[in-house]
């Protein structure tokens, strides 16, 4: 995108050291002044200065995602499902933003946070560790709109509190607590790309206090994804939360509580909406036996770690053997152990165990079909939808539920029957542990962007 002053190589900025520095010669540039140089080196187009950023377009074959890069990349992988992507000939013009969030921490540093935390896991899917797909996190900026709302004026709230008792009757006084609000919220941020789920974006917060003018130098050597969610759609849940904050801080204050009056609805008036860049990087590594994909999403400002970790089955059955075993040990190797005592834990086991699938298999549902996400959803509101057949789940836990309480209840004096219900249940249980790893599996996962396009984004 841009070439360096001195030598006309190939530029890229550095979160280290937060300048732009040349592949080539090493010189390095204050992202903010470069622009000056680059004009009288005349080595780059500076009307994009105002108009806009050019970057080469990308698509995946496989899965239709769309990104920008600023560089002479030809060959890389797909952000979203770690495919190798070939990089377009076409120049496409990417629209300024207001806003950009450089990054601050560098690739090898995110490397080094995701090792740290899965190195620790060991149920982990050894593939996960593996430095072949570790070394495919790629930065990316992300559309993101940022909402802005204020209020100015009188606020009041009607409330009663109890005074005394007298007789029969209870006396009770009634106050309206009035007060004047100046209120200003500048920073209720949401992305805006319906791949880029909200379950990332939410729980990946930015200082919005470090943003910066936009500046296209910040881009070199990074992606950028394309908005394609009108920042209208999260208007409602941007004022929705600016109001949570505003009552959080009438709460702290206690002037209504201390009355008993009801904390105000305050009506919050836009502003404005602006767009910004904000920094991440992102892995993706599809399951080897399913069509879905496992991400590892890093704030590339804060550091801060979004990571789906799977359980790998091969693990989990090799640990529930060990725990059998144990289980198998502890009640066959005592020999003045009633195995009666066992039937309510039991079954108290198996009563939570369905609670617990139950519940799991209802999220199930909502993930699939993102439920909960504004910006996926109005993308694809024509998604068919089929609700989870949540017995499937947990019948196993229900028949041990019964053999248990069937056996407790009739009282059987034979140890036989007695220890042949235990045996039956907890197979049953454990086995049931299994089908909540897969739901697990399922619910930390996510299916591929853009598979319902043959052969990627037809709609270009």
């Amino acid at each position: 995108m841009i070439k360096c002053p001195n030598c006309e190589g190939e530029m890229s900025f550095e979160p280290g050291v937060q300048e732009v520095v040349c592949q080539y010669c090493g010189s390095k540039f204050n992202p903010n002044t470069v622009i000056d140089d680059l004009k009288k080196s005349k080595v780059v187009d500076t009307t994009a200065e105002n108009n806009g950023v050019p970057g080469k377009a990308f698509m995946c074959t496989q899965c239709g995602a769309r990104l920008l890069t600023f560089d002479e990349t030809a060959i890389t992988f797909c952000s979203y499902c770690g495919s190798q992507a070939m990089v377009e000939d076409k120049m496409i013009q990417f629209n300024k933003p207001d806003f950009i969030i450089p990054f601050k921490i560098t690739k090898e540093e995110c490397i080094k946070k995701y090792k740290d935390l899965v190195s620790h896991n060991m149920f982990l899917p050894n593939y996960l560790k593996d430095d072949v797909y570790v070394d495919k996190f790629r930065g990316i900026y992300m559309p993101y709109s940022i909402y802005d709302f204020s209020y100015s004026g009188p606020c009041s709230s009607k409330g009663s509190k109890y005074d005394h008792h007298s007789m029969d009757y209870d006396y009770y006084n009634d106050y309206e607590v009035s007060c004047n609000v100046e209120a200003s919220f500048g920073g209720v941020a949401k992305d805006l790309r319906s791949n880029f789920y909200d379950k990332f974006s939410d729980n990946l917060v930015f200082d919005l206090k470090r943003k910066e003018d936009y500046n296209p130098n910040y881009l070199v050597g990074y992606y950028a994804d394309v908005a394609d969610v009108d920042p209208k759609i999260y208007v409602d849940n941007a004022m929705e939360e600016a109001q949570q904050e505003l009552k959080s801080m009438f709460t702290d204050k206690s002037t209504f509580s201390r009355y008993g009056a009801p904390i105000p609805d305050v009506p919050l008036n836009p502003k404005q909406i602006k767009t910004g860049m904000f920094p991440f990087y992102f892995l993706a590594i599809k399951d080897k036996k399913l069509d879905r994909m496992y991400y590892a999403v890093v704030n590339g400002q804060t550091g801060e770690m979004y990571i789906d970790l799977p359980v790998s089955k091969k693990k989990y059955i090799f640990g529930s053997l060990i725990v059998s075993l144990i289980i198998y040990a502890f009640i066959f190797g005592l020999s003045l152990f009633n195995v009666r005592d066992l039937f309510i834990p039991l079954i108290i086991l198996s009563v939570i165990s369905i609670f617990v699938l139950g519940t799991q298999a209802n999220k199930i549902n909502k993930m699939f079909f993102h439920e909960d996400d504004e910006g996926y959803s109005s993308i694809n509101m024509s998604e068919k939808k089929n609700n989870v057949n949540i017995f499937k789940y947990i019948y196993k836990n229900v028949l041990a539920f019964i053999i248990l309480l069937v056996v407790y209840l009739m009282n059987f004096f034979q140890d036989g029957i007695n220890y042949g219900a235990v045996i039956v249940s907890l197979i049953l249980i454990i086995l049931s542990f299994g089908d909540l790893m897969n739901i697990h599996n399922l619910l930390v996962s996510n299916k591929l962007p853009q598979m319902n396009k043959r052969g990627g984004d037809e709609s270009e």
